[in-house]
């Protein structure tokens, strides 16, 4: 067995006592009691009542057990549940109606934000009610789940009546494999929700028993929804005989509540219920315990046929995207500005080679030209302009295509590292001008190989943020815009008639709402066919669609795992496209081609390549669909060469991992969706903002930040020293300065690894020997830059090899020894402020008293007296008036020859 290179973390595993119960008072909160919801507040100006909580199945695990059609969903019990809650909290007598309006949909991980909120009350005591929910961490519109009123103040539902149970004339109805024969309907209940233990039947009336699992938590609900949902179990016997009046893809679930009232006690151990007929599609409900006690009463509980496919579609984990490209507006307008203007200044921007640049931009034949000139004293240009990539973009044929993308992506890894290896170049921005890399316009299509590249530098700026610029142009670029671009501080752009244009993940709409359909005689193409992926979509594509011909192509082919398995499975494969009409051509592709990830530009650029060329065949009228697929849970594709650092890098950006479940209802999304490049990602924006990072421009539109181009304030210097990492460590005491650095070194080099926290870092030993390899040392040297302000050279952790190492160095270079002392910065701000502080008398006087205090504390205790004479700078101050003080303080009053 392999062992790790890096030294075993020492973690604790036992739970700590934690004080999360008192976390909604420190917020200054209420605690609501209820184990689905964490906090109540109630407005000072109105009388309105908010309660929030957070449905996880990783919190709740029991709620998994209630998949409808394989998806989680919030039992209609639970919902009523809540509302009950929040009845009893605001003072109502029960519910009085509740509509069930959308499924709320329990993703496989993650978790679901909710709020419900009640109205003020009318005249009667009568509260309007409403339950949201929405992904946790989306920016997204919330969703009324289900919405209603409170009834006004009313009693306890009277007892039942004394009697022999079960009814006399009641027939019992067996329950054979009952729960196994409902999930063959689409109806999963999982152990927590198998309630129902005895079911009769008299006339329309049906009477039961159902009494909790023992393993479900019970503590803190009234009635528990999984044992009210099992009472509403006995409605679907009727389905069992006779399933033919619910058509086939459509189940029967609860609609609606009307009159609902909770009695006083809770509902445990055994419970009896009776549901009576009252229309064709409702029921009234009563639950009792064995002493006749009702522990809840409805009037009506309406029944509806709902779709498979609508609850497939409201799972939050089955979205997908593609990207859009959004108009920027530029903080200078494009006027035509040249030579001389400050857009155009020669001194900040630079251009290679015989690109066509603004006027006034100093051309240089390569970089090397540029950067002997800049150790020769020439000043570094904010920006240099390079143009990448084959010129022009027709598409042509596949093979031509990738030749050409080879060697332009050659050429621009060159450019990339003798870039980013010159230290000169640290603050500056390298523009990679591109023409056709990118189809910003509906219906076109980009140059794969020029896409290529696009991939390649994507993954170049996950590694080096704000150092690479990469701009799709349709033609020469003018002053405004480029001073423009620059400005805006976007990563990628495309420039189109003098209009910018940014990349945007947005989600696509209408996803789930049609099934997708093949033609099972036709023949589909799947890449990467034989491998993990591709043999689960193979095998989904013949029992899914009745595919008889599919043509699996990888690069390992037959001789990947399992290959001559899943062609025996399949059947014969023999008959390819020759004779048969090609139904689908579907590319595995990478979010990684479509963002970008550290490490992999290889990777990225093939995958960049692949989506271009699904759009090139689009507009040729081929089928094609690339699909740009996140992060797997299974090791495949992206996941195979991530280490535990990478994968953690990915997270903080926002990516989590794809289940197999999940990646087949992408799938038939993204089918459906008929989009040439859909990205099904799973994305986890709560992490990402949490992360304390920058997010990707790509998900800005997702975190709903405004497309605005960044602007810088001007701040006076003693602030902006007091804020710089060099100015916190003035402020530490001498003694302190080394453990402070060194915690940061630490904590940073934690995140890189992927620890959950610092404590496995130990100070003195080798970064290698931890687990750092080129590219996390890459991310650990950027991220102590962007803490510390200081430009690292990029063998930086390797020349300073340990945390310690490390940190003595930021240490040194943050606070150079015989740098000056920081109360002489001080008092140099002093300075400008005095013209202002003796025009006010008051002050002036306020001010000159402590000045005077704080030089008598300046002399030295043992020095004599006579020799400093209060003197500074050879001017005596004993008998200074206060005018001659403010002047010499000023530096304006002459000194003594």
């Amino acid at each position: 067995v392999d062992l790790p290179t890096y030294a075993f973390q020492h973690r604790r595993y036992w739970l700590e006592p934690s004080s999360a119960t008192a976390g909604a008072e420190r917020l200054g909160l209420d605690r609501t009691g209820h184990p689905l919801l964490g906090a109540a507040v109630e407005p000072a100006d109105r009388q309105e009542l908010l309660l929030t909580g957070r449905l996880a199945i990783g919190s709740h695990p029991w709620l998994a057990d209630h998949a409808v059609g394989g998806t989680v969903l919030l039992p209609a019990a639970a919902q009523l549940d809540l509302v009950l809650h929040a009845a009893d909290r605001a003072g109502c007598g029960g519910v009085e109606d509740l509509v069930l309006r959308a499924p709320l949909v329990l993703p496989e991980q993650g978790a679901v934000a909710v709020q419900l909120i009640v109205g003020p009350p009318d005249g009667a005591g009568r509260r309007p009610v409403a339950l949201h929910a929405r992904p946790e961490g989306a920016d997204e519109p919330w969703t009324v789940c289900a919405e209603g009123a409170l009834a006004g103040p009313s009693t306890a539902p009277a007892p039942e009546p004394e009697g022999s149970w079960p009814p006399p004339g009641a027939t019992a109805v067996p329950l054979d494999d009952l729960y196994e024969r409902l999930g063959d309907l689409g109806y999963g209940y999982g152990p927590a929700f198998r309630a129902l233990r005895a079911a009769w039947r008299l006339g329309e009336d049906l009477f039961a028993e159902v009494e909790l699992p023992v393993d479900t938590p019970a503590a803190g609900y009234g009635i528990h929804p999984a044992l009210l949902d099992g009472a509403l179990h006995p409605l679907l016997l009727d389905l069992l005989d006779d399933p033919s009046p619910v058509p086939p893809g459509v189940l029967r679930l609860p609609f609606g509540w009307r009159g609902v009232v909770r009695g006083p006690a809770a509902g445990g151990g055994t419970v009896r219920v009776r549901l009576g007929r009252v229309a064709a599609d409702e029921v009234s409900l009563r639950l009792s315990d064995p002493a006749g006690t009702v522990l809840l009463a409805a009037q009506a509980l309406t029944l509806r046929a709902v779709p498979l496919e609508r609850l497939a579609g409201a799972s939050a984990d089955d979205r997908l995207y593609e990207v859009e490209w959004l108009p920027l507006p530029l903080p200078l307008p494009d006027r035509g500005a040249g030579e001389g203007s400050a857009e155009g200044s020669a001194d900040r921007w630079a251009v290679l080679g015989e690109l066509a640049a603004p006027d006034g931009t100093v051309p240089y034949p390569d970089l090397a030209a540029l950067f002997g000139a800049v150790r020769a004293g020439a000043p570094m240009p904010e920006a240099v302009l390079a143009a990448v990539g084959p010129d022009g973009g027709d598409g042509g044929d596949g093979v031509s295509a990738a030749v050409a993308a080879g060697g332009a992506l050659s050429a621009t890894l060159r450019l990339l590292q003798e870039w980013l290896g010159e230290p000169a170049a640290a603050d500056s921005r390298l523009v990679l001008v591109t023409r056709g890399a990118v189809a910003p316009a509906e219906g076109a299509a980009p140059d794969p190989a020029a896409a290529a590249g696009w991939g390649l530098v994507r993954s170049a700026q996950a590694e080096e943020p704000g150092r690479l610029l990469l701009l799709d142009a349709d033609g020469p670029l003018s002053a405004g815009v480029l001073a423009g671009v620059l400005a805006a501080q976007e990563p990628q752009v495309a420039v189109r008639g003098g209009a910018v244009l940014v990349p945007r993940l947005a989600r696509l709409a209408g996803v789930g709402e049609t099934p997708p359909v093949l033609d099972p005689a036709g023949t589909v193409l799947v890449t990467g066919g034989t491998g993990g992926l591709g043999a689960l979509f193979a095998r989904h594509l013949v029992s899914a669609y009745g595919v008889r011909h599919l043509l699996l192509v990888s690069r390992r082919g037959g001789e990947a795992p399992g290959a001559a398995e899943l062609v025996a499975e399949l059947g014969e494969l023999h008959e390819l496209t020759e004779h048969r009409k090609l139904a689908a051509f579907v590319l595995f592709s990478s979010v990684a081609g479509t963002m970008g990830t550290a490490g992999q530009g290889n990777y990225a650029a093939a995958n960049a390549f692949l989506d271009a060329l699904a759009q090139h065949r689009r507009t040729l009228g081929l089928p094609a669909v690339s699909l740009a697929w996140g992060l797997w849970e299974r090791e495949s594709g992206m996941a195979d060469t991530l280490d535990r650092g990478a994968l953690a890098r990915l997270r903080r950006s926002g990516i989590a991992g794809i289940g197999d479940p999940q990646g087949l209802r992408l799938f038939d999304a993204a089918l459906a969706a008929d989009r040439p490049v859909p990205v099904p990602v799973r994305l986890d924006l709560a992490a990402l903002r949490s992360g304390g990072e920058t997010p990707p421009a790509l998900l800005r539109g997702l975190l709903r930040m405004p497309l605005q181009p960044a602007r810088r304030s001007a701040e006076p210097a003693a602030t902006a020293e007091e804020g710089t990492f060099a100015g916190k460590l003035r402020g530490l005491p001498a003694e302190q300065r080394s453990a402070y650095v060194l915690d940061l070194v630490r904590d940073e080099l934690a995140r890189v690894l992927g620890f959950d926290t610092p404590d496995g870092v130990e100070s003195g030993r080798g970064f290698q020997d931890m687990g750092v390899d080129s590219l996390t040392a890459v991310e650990l040297r950027r991220r102590l830059s962007t803490a510390t302000g200081l430009s690292l050279p990029v063998t930086a952790v390797f020349d300073h090899p340990t945390p310690v190492a490390m940190a003595d160095h930021l240490l040194a270079e943050s606070l150079p020894a015989g740098a000056e002392h920081p109360m002489l910065a001080e008092l140099d701000r002093w300075e400008r402020e005095l013209p202002g502080i003796a025009a006010d008398p008051e002050v002036r006087g306020k001010v000159l008293a402590r000045v005077q205090l704080l030089l008598a504390g300046l002399r030295d205790p043992g020095a004599d007296p006579a020799a400093e004479q209060g003197e500074i700078d050879g001017v005596g101050i004993d008998g200074a008036s206060d005018e001659e003080l403010f002047l010499l303080l000023d530096g304006t009053l002459e000194t003594p020859e």
